[in-house]
């Protein structure tokens, strides 16, 4: 009876919450860290930072994994995610942020494509897109001075609405519009 109990107990427990947001958004990664199981508490996964009330409001992971980020499956009390120094590759779902997110570098990669910069939440502090592969033209409502961009792209402000900038990627394709 106990263990019938356990086994029902156990998945329920090991998979709620921030833990099971976390082995979603990482559930594609190479390497992985020894300490992402569904047995360890998240708040002492590698990488992660919990508040007192254990909610995953941090996550900083530099260490040349592989694999693709869907923001989707972020724990909603993310405040600042540093995924930089990595082979990440794709293009970031950026509208699948949480809305409390301020702080986000996704630097130093292989993501393509354009990222969606006008879907940013509204408390975004900072920006960090430098060395990737990233194309196109977009908008953000982002101060330029808190955005550090690749190579090739420009970041001007906009007259209307006044505080909107510009964010002009490189041509995607390699050609020039």
């Amino acid at each position: 009876m106990f263990l019938l109990l356990l086994v029902a107990v156990i998945p329920t427990l090991a998979l709620s919450g921030d833990l099971q947001a976390m082995l979603s958004f990482t559930s594609d990664w190479n390497p992985k860290d020894p300490s992402w199981t569904p047995l360890t508490a998240v708040c002492s996964w590698s990488g992660v930072v919990c508040d007192s009330n254990n909610t995953v409001y941090q996550f900083g992971w530099q260490n040349g994994t592989k694999g693709t980020v869907n923001m989707t499956f972020l724990p909603s009390g993310m405040q600042a995610l540093d995924l930089s120094y990595n082979q990440f590759t794709g293009t970031p779902n950026l509208d699948s942020l949480p809305s409390g997110i301020q702080q986000l570098d996704l630097s130093n990669n292989q993501f393509t494509g354009t990222p969606n910069l006008a879907s940013l939440p509204s408390g975004m502090q900072e920006l960090h897109l430098s060395n990737n592969q990233f194309c196109g033209a977009t908008l953000t409502n982002i101060p330029c001075s808190h955005i550090t961009f690749p190579a090739k792209t420009t970041c001007t402000p906009v007259v209307q609405p006044s505080n909107t900038s510009a964010v002009i990627f490189p041509p995607c394709g390699g050609k020039r519009e």
